[in-house]
């Protein structure tokens, strides 16, 4: 089936549909485990932040990923741009048509109670569309059963933000304690250690942190979202990649990137990774 026929009408929801899909979608996912296990299997699509660009995500789905392919969302679906309840429509009828196929993690902006970023322009988007707040609380449940990382043993890390920088073991990922990290984290070049971020919340982390923290848990590359680039960009010596899929406003970047994996292939460094991006 087409992609086209799939999605049909779920780009005009009205109230009673969203807030039904967000049902059957948090039904879903109470059933998922906090870590996803890949299997060395198949070709895995990675989006990262889309930020309500429904133009982006539904030139990715037309054109570069087919419902045999598995496909992993990094998190920040919603926000500052001007489709936020559109593309979390179109995220909700993936994952209850492809259940086994899509993935879906937890960004800054699928935000903690306590740790609101900002703008976060979804309350008051939600009440004026829908003259409502009920599918603005479901969207809070909704992230609140969304996994946190996920993980193709001895290859690669995914996750929003970072790398929690007391991590000890892939399966701390899933602590409360680590969440703020895994969310709000970002790396940075040239000064070791770990200190406050001046986002507010998290911590930056220099490569010292991350060559130890991906020996222990024995991962070759951390793939992650979180900071604006044109499409990729590479950190601590090809450890780390970001990867960023809207160029919407407020962003002034030009290019937006996914990237295809084959799970099957032994991992690759991020700037291999970034070579073979996809960019659109």
């Amino acid at each position: 089936m087409k992609i086209e026929k799939i999605l049909k009408g779920v780009t005009q929801p009205r109230a009673e549909d969203f807030e039904e899909s967000s049902r059957r979608t948090i039904e879903i996912l109470k059933k998922e485990p906090k870590i996803i296990f890949l299997a060395n299997k198949g070709k895995l699509v990675v989006v990262g932040d889309l930020h309500g660009d429904l133009k982006s995500i539904l030139k990715i789905l037309k054109n570069f990923w087919e419902p045999r392919e598995y496909l992993l969302f990094l998190g920040d679906y919603g926000d500052r741009g001007e489709h936020s309840i559109e593309v979390y429509s179109v995220i909700f009828k993936l994952k209850t048509t492809f259940p086994a196929q899509v993935f879906l993690l937890r960004g800054n902006h699928e935000p903690l109670p306590f740790l609101i970023p900002f703008p976060h322009e979804l309350p008051l988007e939600i009440k004026e569309r829908f003259l409502s707040e009920k599918p603005y609380r479901l969207l809070q449940e909704f992230w609140e059963t969304l996994s946190l990382a996920a993980v193709l043993k001895g290859k690669y890390l995914f996750l929003h933000g970072g790398l929690p920088t007391g991590l000890k073991s892939i399966k701390d990922l899933q602590k409360r304690e680590n969440l703020e990290e895994i969310l709000w984290n970002d790396p940075i070049e040239g000064i070791p250690g770990a200190f406050l971020s001046p986002r507010g919340a998290g911590r930056i982390f220099g490569k010292n942190i991350t060559e130890q923290i991906l020996k222990k848990i024995k991962i070759k590359t951390l793939i992650r979202s979180h900071q604006m680039s044109e499409g990729t960009m590479v950190h601590h010596n090809g450890k780390i990649l970001t990867l960023f899929s809207t160029n919407t406003p407020p962003y002034r970047n030009e290019k937006r990137a996914i990237l295809k994996i084959d799970l099957s292939k032994p991992a690759k460094d991020a700037f291999s990774l970034a070579k073979k991006a996809i960019f659109f």
